[in-house]
C-alpha cells in the first residue's frame, strides 16, 4: 500500500478546517476513505502537525506513563480523546492496549508474564453481574473491579465483549434462544440507564449557574430541554426516550 506523505495529510486536514468541501470529498481527493481522514483529524487535534508526520520505529513510553494514562481513563473522569491528548498518544488503540494490559494490582506485566484468571475460570453469571455493575456505575472500571474482586483487565475486556456481541460475548460462544432474549432485554435496559445518566449529567451542567436564581423551575426546565436537544444531536438517540429520561413533556420540547 502506498504511503501517504505528511504534506498530503496536513493539506487535507487544513482543507477540513477551512471547510472547502465535505469530509467525503476531501478524503477522495486525498486518495483515502472517510475514516482515515477522521483519524488524521484526531491526530492533528491531539499532537498538531507532528501527529501527521512519519516516524522511524515505534515510540517507547515508560511504564509509569502507561499506568498513569490507563488509570486516568479507567477513573471515568476523562474521555479517551482527553487522555490521548494529555499524554500525547498517537492513537486511541494505543491507549486501549494499555488499558487491557493494566490489571489495577501489579501494573504492567512483561510480554512473557503470567496472564490473569482465564475466562473459563469465571462463571457466566459472575461476568454478567460484573458488567451490569460497571455499566450502572458509569463504566467506572476501578470501582467495578473492587466490588467484584476481578481485575481492571478482566472488567474492561468483558465490557468490550458485551458492547460488541451482547451477552453472547460473555458466554464463551454458547448460543441459545434464552440468552438471545435476555441479551435483548439487557441491552435495552442498559441503553435506558446510560441515557438517564448522560441526561442527568448534561442537565446538571446546564442548570449549574441557575441554582441560586429565584426562577428555579423555569431555569431547570429550560436546562432539561437543552439537554435533550444537545444529546439528540450528539448521539442521535430518539427524542421520545430522551425526554422520558429527563422527565419532561414532549410538547414542551417542540415549543
Amino acid at each position: 500500500m502506498e504511503t501517504i506523505s505528511s504534506e498530503t495529510k496536513i493539506h487535507a486536514v487544513k482543507q477540513c478546517y477551512a471547510r472547502v468541501g465535505s469530509l467525503n470529498q476531501i478524503a477522495a481527493r486525498s486518495g483515502v476513505n472517510r475514516s482515515t481522514l477522521q483519524k488524521w483529524l484526531l491526530n492533528y487535534d491531539l499532537l498538531g502537525e507532528e501527529g501527521l508526520c512519519h516516524h522511524a520505529g515505534n515510540h517507547h513510553y515508560p511504564a509509569i506513563v502507561k499506568q498513569q494514562a490507563a488509570e486516568s481513563y479507567l477513573s471515568g473522569q476523562m474521555s479517551i480523546e482527553a487522555v490521548c491528548k494529555k499524554y500525547q498518544l498517537r492513537s486511541k488503540s494505543q491507549l486501549e492496549q494499555w488499558v487491557m494490559m493494566y490489571n489495577g494490582q501489579k501494573g504492567f506485566r512483561s510480554p512473557g508474564g503470567r496472564r490473569g484468571v482465564q475466562l473459563t475460570m469465571v462463571s457466566y453469571k459472575e461476568r454478567k453481574e460484573a458488567v451490569e455493575y460497571c455499566i450502572a456505575h458509569r463504566k467506572n472500571y476501578k470501582l467495578a473491579a473492587t466490588h467484584s474482586g476481578f481485575t481492571y483487565q478482566q472488567i474492561y475486556g468483558w465490557v468490550q465483549r458485551y458492547h460488541k456481541a451482547g451477552l453472547e460475548g460473555l458466554d464463551g460462544g454458547h448460543r441459545s434462544s434464552r440468552l438471545a432474549a435476555e441479551n435483548q432485554h439487557l441491552m435495552v435496559s442498559n441503553l435506558k440507564l446510560e441515557m438517564e445518566l448522560v441526561v442527568q449529567q448534561k442537565y446538571q451542567q446546564l442548570c449549574w449557574r441557575g441554582d441560586q436564581l429565584p426562577d428555579i423551575s423555569g431555569v431547570r426546565q429550560k436546562a432539561a430541554y437543552e439537554s435533550v436537544k444537545e444529546l439528540h444531536e450528539a448521539y442521535h438517540w430518539p427524542v421520545y426516550k430522551l425526554y422520558a429520561a429527563a422527565d419532561v413533556s414532549r410538547a414542551g420540547y417542540y415549543k
